[in-house]
């Protein structure tokens, strides 16, 4: 989406439709939470409100270009200096805990205990090979044991703090600036 100033100047937006407004409205609020902790994401737009209520959500343009489209153009100094600046940029990620995420009003969902949520992608995982010639006999086996597992505490000592994590973070969704070998933006927010 383009939208054009009196003064002929134009800014880039990129809209999303999403299921919901409240779907919307807490991706903006993720988006202001990252930007609070220094992580370069787009900035949510303050669209119309007809927009909001059916669960658009414009962003300013992500600028730099596509880690993918670049990498291999840069030395190997210019990626090293490149993935200090990532490791920085997931530290401040990464740090944000759940009393952030309340503190500019993002309602979380309870969090599950890691032990209960490891059982949840067990099961997952072991549902495909489920009922499958070769495997199907071995599924019951594999999560008893798992289940075994998670009843021993030195497994899971210590309660886990949950972090924010962006579960698509690939060189597609991971812009640079090129002249100071930074992270410029993180696109791609919807599976966090």
């Amino acid at each position: 989406v383009q939208r054009q100033f009196e003064d002929g100047a134009r800014q880039a937006f990129f809209a999303k439709r999403y299921p919901s407004k409240e779907t919307a409205t807490a991706l903006a609020a993720t988006l202001r939470l990252l930007r609070l902790r220094g992580v370069p994401v787009p900035e949510p737009v303050a669209p119309r409100a007809q927009l909001w209520r059916r669960g658009w959500l414009l962003l300013d343009e992500a600028s730099g270009e596509r880690l993918s489209d670049c990498r291999d153009a840069m030395s190997p100094a210019q990626l090293a200096h490149f993935y200090r600046s990532f490791g920085r940029t997931l530290g401040s990620m990464h740090s944000i805990t759940e009393a952030d995420a309340a503190a500019v009003g993002l309602n979380l969902p309870p969090t599950t205990p890691w032990s209960a949520r490891h059982m949840e992608w067990v099961r997952e995982r072991l549902a495909v090979l489920d009922g499958t010639p070769e495997f199907g006999g071995i599924v019951d086996v594999v999560e008893a044991w798992f289940a075994e597992q998670h009843a021993d505490e030195e497994l899971f000592p210590a309660p886990v703090v949950p972090r924010l994590l962006h579960l698509d973070l690939n060189q597609s969704n991971i812009f640079v600036d090129r002249s100071a070998e930074t992270v410029s933006a993180i696109i791609d927010w919807d599976e966090c």
